[in-house]
């Protein structure tokens, strides 16, 4: 999987051969003798470049679940680490990592001129809901309120208590507003995996989600 996303990162064959050149990151809960550990880290460098994939890899091994998200930028002034996916907030005794695929039209937001990506806004309105909402249902949400301004949603949130962790992934795209082809836009699952359409074609596996559709890991 993480040799795929690197491969695909470096030339995606379902966007014209173009990179995923600003950044990448893990979060991930590995399960150690009975007990979780975190793994968290976050590179401005193109994952294909990070000397340190190899060392990470090697520490998702076991019982795993998490996300891996390498980012090709929309806007050139949010770029760097600090806007490297998965993102990280708390909310209420729950960590929230979140990573996003798509665009979304800044007029969406209540605060569009937050020197912010439109994920990152994204997580923030998750945060304010999942007090109220299980995971499942902000992520339901989050594609009923901001679908039709979007590109696309496809998000992964990792969802973590003391007592519970949890992995809910989004598949959702606009055709009115997508920028490429529809087969893009596509998450696929095999086993307990969902990944990109690219990542799944350099894998020859898996079966598409139905867009729209939000499944749990």
């Amino acid at each position: 999987m993480i040799r795929a996303l690197r491969e695909v990162s470096r030339s995606d064959p379902l966007s014209g051969g173009r990179s995923h050149p600003d950044g990448w990151g893990v979060a991930a809960l590995v399960e150690v003798n009975g007990s979780w550990r975190q793994l968290y880290y976050r590179s401005g460098e193109p994952i294909y470049e990070d000397p340190a994939l190899d060392g990470i890899s090697s520490l998702l091994r076991g019982r795993c679940v998490g996300v891996i998200h390498s980012r090709r930028s929309s806007r050139k002034e949010l770029k760097g680490i600090g806007h490297t996916h998965p993102y990280h907030v708390r909310s209420g005794p729950a960590e929230l990592f979140f990573a996003h695929n798509g665009s979304v039209l800044r007029k969406a937001f209540n605060e569009p001129d937050l020197p912010y990506t439109d994920s990152f806004l994204l997580l923030n309105e998750l945060a304010r809901w999942i007090p109220s909402l299980s995971p499942r249902e902000a992520l339901e949400r989050l594609r009923d309120s901001f679908g039709p301004e979007s590109t696309s949603l496809n998000s992964a949130l990792l969802y973590h208590t003391l007592s519970s962790t949890e992995l809910h992934v989004l598949n959702y795209y606009n055709l009115n507003r997508a920028k490429e082809e529809e087969e893009y836009y596509k998450l696929y699952r095999w086993e307990e995996y969902v990944a990109s359409s690219s990542v799944a074609a350099w894998l020859e596996v898996g079966s598409p989600l139905g867009n729209g559709s939000v499944v749990s890991l």
